[in-house]
């Protein structure tokens, strides 16, 4: 299940995944928000009973930075660390207050290996879990449109075969 909060309205989704199958689409509706995100989440969570489902959810476009670096060569354990002062000059905020991931991208041989880091700033990553904690719903993920694209379409990959999948939304586009 994923819940989507827009200025004006809440997505939500739900679909099934089995073992080795494409996802199927459940139900996709889309809800007037009016008031407070959890003033939202509350009534939504009630209507659909989402305190007994664990949800995914998108953080807001404007409210985390996706950039690519080169990946460090520190022991994986500290790879978060040594991202994070790799990016203090790139982010618009200090990178103290920064909660981090990290996913790595695949490279050739012989090419300097990168990695995807998103930095949102802690109070905005904070807002988000607090809103569907007050509204007794589950979060499981808070992920980031260009990863949950990327995701959705590796679900509906064939093997050995690229895929193009192109979204749009009140932020843009994305392909």
């Amino acid at each position: 299940m994923t819940v989507c909060l827009y200025p004006d309205r809440v997505d939500i989704a739900a679909a099934r995944v089995g073992p080795g199958e494409r996802p199927v689409l459940q139900s996709l509706e889309s809800f007037e928000r009016g008031g407070s995100d959890a003033d939202a989440l509350m009534r939504i969570g009630k209507k659909f009973g989402l305190a007994r489902t664990n949800v995914t959810t998108l953080m807001p476009a404007k409210q985390y930075q996706l950039l690519t670096v080169e990946a460090p060569t520190v022991p994986v354990e500290e790879v978060r660390e040594a991202v994070r002062w790799q990016i203090r000059d790139l982010v618009d905020f200090p990178v103290e207050q920064a909660t981090l991931d990290v996913m790595d991208i695949p490279a050739a041989s012989g090419r300097q290996k990168s990695v995807f880091v998103v930095a949102a700033r802690n109070d905005n990553v904070s807002r988000v879990m607090h809103n569907f904690l007050d509204a007794e719903i589950g979060l499981d993920t808070i992920d980031v449109h260009e990863l949950a694209q990327r995701n959705i379409a590796s679900l509906c990959a064939e093997p050995d075969r690229g895929i193009a999948m192109l979204s749009f939304d009140d932020a843009g586009g994305y392909l």
